[in-house]
């Protein structure tokens, strides 16, 4: 049971973790969409970054208090509602606000610490190799979530992008 729980962890942090990768990815398009500066546009990654920091704290608490799916339901929903909440951002800022609370603090946050917390008390052998392994989930998504979003992007438009990464985590996250 241990090993098929590890499985269903490492795949919900690989969904999870794709909520730090495509306001990077989509950078341009947001900068070109609300006539920012680069500084300005790199806003949205800086704010998921520190959402998915703190968040990492409290979704952790959270964990604790109520067990590793209080948290994981509550950052399947926070996603969704983050990515189709930012396809419909009309300003910079609201596209930063969404990022770093909804998509940041509220969701990625939730598949990484909580889930690396859990799988470290079913395993006694073999505890570091599977946290690792779960863990490494976050860091598999960089590598499937960016070219997945840049090819969206390139033909559907970011928003639309947004709006199927949204749905596709709360798919796969419930």
């Amino acid at each position: 049971y241990a090993w098929r729980r590890l499985a269903a962890s490492r795949a919900i942090s690989t969904v999870g973790g794709g909520g730090i990768w495509p306001v990077g990815v989509a950078l341009p398009a947001v900068q070109a969409e609300f006539g920012a500066a680069r500084g300005g546009a790199s806003l949205p990654y800086s704010a998921t970054m520190l959402g998915f920091a703190l968040g990492g704290v409290a979704m952790g608490r959270l964990a604790d208090r109520f067990g590793v799916l209080a948290p994981l339901v509550l950052g399947a929903i926070a996603l969704g509602a983050g990515y189709v909440g930012a396809a419909q951002a009309t300003a910079l800022w609201q596209f930063v606000l969404l990022q770093g609370v909804l998509i940041g603090f509220l969701g990625s946050s939730t598949g990484f610490g909580p889930l690396g917390a859990d799988i470290s008390l079913w395993f006694d052998r073999r505890r570091g190799m599977a946290v690792g392994i779960c863990a490494s989930g976050n860091y598999l998504a960089g590598t499937i979530w960016p070219p997945l979003i840049q090819a969206g992007i390139d033909s559907v438009g970011w928003r639309t992008t947004y709006v199927a990464v949204g749905i596709a985590c709360v798919a796969t996250m419930l």
